[in-house]
């Protein structure tokens, strides 16, 4: 087997675990956007730190309020065809579906699409409209032109290699006017600015003092390989990339293609597309806000001034968040 077909298996396998281990103890935000609890995530089978899932508290952040009317749009979007790319544990999916559309979902994951799929066969209230479960490599996968009203991704491209071939198979398959709703994250890849490694380092500096649901060896080992690699570029002048994974290469858990592409993706968006609304989000507090290990009443304030702090620091462009949220469309005559 090729290192790319073993990394594509490891890769389905890994997140697949991911979505088993999300789903014990509670209904994590991955899974239903609706029903989501407050509990606990445990990861520590995967070697992972734990977080602290509360939908409440995350809605109140500038990400969470961003993520609420994301969902509204894609729900009230025109039209009832639908693609769902990196679909996951399946809430888009499942919300797009609440809103009567029919809906393509896909993943490269069959594990993941199976826990989706057990969890919304339980579900008293079934949705009006419908889901096709679709296993499939997006950097090869081809879709039917002119097909879709709406084609949404969450956080699963910046996964991707081919990425502007994967622009160009979804600007073929949406329909003239039609959406392509996205939330990625774009710290990855070649194309990093200075603003974003001075975040990324900020925010593994905060995340090594921090009380959070993370074991001090992964983030030490984490924090290390930060500075090594600082040191090789600007002390010894190495041309060396940014790889904060890069002591964890041989962990057994793991996702070969996290953060493969970064703002090479964005580049490729704005090429394909006609750009109406993008908005920046977490230049340190991401990890920070999901995994604060403090009591829910130190943790609640703690939260919001973190994200509404980090967030003023994106808005004036001091720093560079790590995600970027977008809704863009394809230029042409929309039906009457």
């Amino acid at each position: 087997m090729d290192s790319y077909e073993h990394n594509l298996r490891k890769e389905a396998d890994f997140w697949g675990m991911m979505a088993e281990e999300r789903s014990k103890g509670g209904i994590p935000l991955t899974m239903d956007f609706q029903r989501a609890t407050r509990y606990r995530v445990r990861r520590s089978s995967l070697g992972w730190g734990d977080y602290i899932q509360d939908p409440w508290l995350e809605s109140l952040t500038p990400f969470g309020i961003a993520r609420d009317d994301f969902i509204d749009f894609a729900r009230q979007a025109k039209g009832k065809r639908a693609l769902d790319l990196c679909c996951g544990a399946g809430f888009l999916s499942l919300e797009l579906a609440r809103a009567g559309k029919r809906v393509d979902a896909i993943d490269l994951s069959r594990r993941e699409i199976a826990v989706a799929r057990s969890y919304q066969a339980k579900l008293r209230k079934k949705p009006t409209g419908s889901i096709h479960w679709i296993v499939a490599d997006l950097n090869t996968h081809t879709f039917p032109k002119n097909t879709y009203d709406l084609i949404t991704a969450w956080d699963g491209l910046h996964h991707i290699p081919h990425i502007d071939r994967l622009m160009a198979e979804i600007h073929d398959a949406l329909k003239p006017g039609g959406m392509f709703l996205f939330s990625e994250r774009v710290w990855g890849g070649k194309q990093q600015s200075f603003r974003t490694r001075i975040s990324q380092g900020l925010e593994m500096t905060l995340n090594l003092f921090l009380p959070l649901a993370w074991p001090y060896s992964v983030r030490f080992r984490a924090y290390k390989s930060m500075v090594k690699t600082v040191f090789r570029r600007y002390v010894l002048r190495q041309d060396v990339e940014l790889d904060i994974d890069a002591d964890l290469e041989h962990h057994e858990h793991d996702s070969p293609f996290e953060d493969t592409t970064g703002k090479e993706m964005l580049s490729s968006i704005q090429r394909h597309f006609t750009i109406k609304k993008m908005q920046h989000f977490g230049a340190f507090s991401e990890e920070a806000c999901r995994s604060m290990n403090l009591p829910r009443f130190l943790r609640v304030p703690a939260i919001l001034f973190l994200s509404w702090f980090d967030h003023l620091f994106v808005k004036t462009r001091i720093l560079d968040g790590k995600i970027v949220m977008g809704y863009a469309r394809k230029e042409g005559p929309t039906k009457a």
